[in-house]
């Protein structure tokens, strides 16, 4: 199968946004969706903190700008998600627009997530590997719209339980985006 993680790449970054550290979100400092507390080893970080420094002093607009005015820095982000994410969701094997859908669920919630939400919708035990099972089921998928209005519904139903009142109207907003046209 073809990739479309280039696509999928694009349409994600739109939904993540740039610089933020927003208080009360459980990832601390973000930047293109990359939350410091959980990936404080990335190399990217290195380039965040000298356009923060660059920003304090008034050398660029605001750290957004220099971020994304760095190749270096924008090619490192696209490579961030595709070896944990797309990689990891196994988003070559999805047929669109499953691997845009379940590469931007397992961004925001986590791979694990991802793979489960996926699962359910396959009507298989959601243990969260993409395993024999689930690859083979996944080949032979007869009905992708179906699958696609299930999906939505099973992400509506996650962050709706995560009783997160600060951050659920954007994730909901987040699935009607993503779902558009779709279902």
């Amino acid at each position: 199968m073809l990739t479309n993680y280039e696509p999928s790449y694009l349409k994600l970054i739109k939904n993540e946004g740039g610089y933020a550290n927003i208080k009360g979100d459980s990832g601390g400092e973000t930047v293109f969706g990359i939350s410091r507390n959980n990936f404080p080893n990335w190399e990217g970080w290195q380039i965040v903190d000298t356009a923060k420094e660059l920003a304090k002093a008034g050398h660029i607009k605001n750290i957004d700008s220099g971020l994304k005015l760095n190749a270096r820095f924008q090619n490192m982000v696209q490579t961030f998600y595709y070896q944990n994410f797309w990689q990891k969701v196994a988003g070559n094997s999805l047929p669109a627009p499953l691997d845009f859908i379940i590469f931007d669920f397992a961004v925001n919630a986590g791979v694990k997530a991802g793979i489960k939400v996926l699962q359910r919708a396959l009507g298989l035990v959601d243990d969260g590997i993409i395993g024999n099972q689930t690859k083979q089921v996944i080949e032979n998928i007869k009905n992708v719209k179906s699958v696609v209005a299930t999906l939505k519904n099973l992400i509506q139903e996650y962050y709706k339980s995560l009783n997160q009142p600060k951050f659920i109207k954007g994730w909901l907003a987040r699935v009607d985006n993503n779902f558009k046209g779709l279902v």
